[in-house]
C-alpha cells in the first residue's frame, strides 16, 4: 500500500469524523495486525499482538507508524518465503 493512499484514506477518516470507521490492516494470512481510527480529533492506532494504543494529531506521523507495521509485515512475509 502507497504512502499517498494511506494518507488519502487517513484524510477521509478525518473527513468524517461525525461516524466511527475503523480501518483494519491484515497480513498476508489475512489476520488482523492494526485497527486505525480517529476519534477525538486524533488518529488511534491499535496494535493487535499486544493491545498497545497511539495517538496521533497530524496524519504524517499516522501514515509513518502505518508504513512501519506494513513494512515489518512484508519482511516477515519475504523471510518466510525465502526459507
Amino acid at each position: 500500500m502507497s504512502k499517498d493512499l494511506i494518507e488519502t484514506i487517513l484524510k477521509s477518516l478525518k473527513k468524517y469524523s461525525f461516524s466511527v470507521i475503523t480501518l483494519t490492516f491484515k497480513n498476508k494470512h489475512q489476520v488482523p495486525l492494526l485497527l486505525v481510527c480517529y476519534l477525538n480529533k486524533c488518529f488511534q492506532l491499535t496494535y493487535l499482538n499486544n493491545q498497545t494504543i497511539e495517538t496521533y494529531d497530524d496524519i504524517e506521523p499516522t501514515v509513518l507508524a502505518i508504513e512501519k507495521v506494513v513494512q515489518s509485515e512484508l519482511q516477515i512475509a519475504f523471510k518466510s518465503c525465502a526459507i
